[in-house]
């Protein structure tokens, strides 16, 4: 196989690595979230700052240059799943 693929597929796999990592770090904050919530009463849902971290999302799409409507998907996946976990 060729050396400089290899070396690329190795650099892959160390990023999804990262985003593993990233992502089990961001589901145990949501489990923190979640904690606080219920002792506050507070809603799992909250609207606002959902509609806040997708324009959040939006801004650094376009300063990575990443796909709007992949990143739109890959997050409500992510916000599904954070509120599953706060429950």
């Amino acid at each position: 196989m060729n050396n400089n693929l290899q070396q690329l597929r190795n650099k892959i796999n160390d990023t999804d690595h990262s985003i593993i990592e990233l992502l089990a770090k961001r589901f145990e904050l949501a489990k923190q979230i979640g904690k606080i919530k219920k002792e506050s009463g507070m809603s799992i849902q909250d609207k606002d700052r959902e509609q806040r971290l997708f324009e959040f999302y939006r801004k650094l799409g376009d300063e990575f240059g990443v796909d709007q409507e992949f990143l739109n998907k890959l997050f409500e996946f992510i916000i599904e799943e954070s509120k599953r976990l706060q429950k």
